[in-house]
Order: C-alpha cells, then structure tokens, then sequence
C-alpha cells in the first residue's frame, strides 16, 4: 500500500487468520536520510474493537518499510 497506492487511496485487506481488517491511507511523501518515506492513517477492526493511528515509514529496501 504505501509503495503503489496514490496519496489518499485506501488500499485495505482482511487477515483471513484473524478476521481483522486492516485499512491503509497514504497521506504524503517525504525524504529522509535519503530513503522515500510516507506518512498513513492506518485502520484496524477485529474482535478487540476499531483503532486508527496516523504514521509514518520508510523505505529501507524494495518493498520493505520501516515505521518510525
């Protein structure tokens, strides 16, 4: 989601083990230490009730990224 979704394209998914859906929400780009990073709105519902977080993360290798 944060390397192919456009800023603000929700890109969501459900954990077929857990049943929690996850939703991701590109906000903007940004460079730090020279790596492409993004801050997101991240979205989980499950059993254990609805949480949102705003975050950001790094790309540290092709398609690996590292919260900050």
């Amino acid at each position: 989601a944060l390397e192919l979704a456009h800023d603000r394209q929700t890109v969501h998914w459900v954990n077929p083990n857990t049943g929690v859906t996850y939703r991701v929400t590109p906000l903007s780009g940004f460079t730090q230490n020279g790596n492409k990073c993004r801050e997101y709105m991240l979205y989980t519902s499950g059993d254990s009730g609805d949480e949102s977080a705003h975050e950001k993360a790094c790309l540290v290798s092709r398609g690996t990224w590292k919260p900050l």
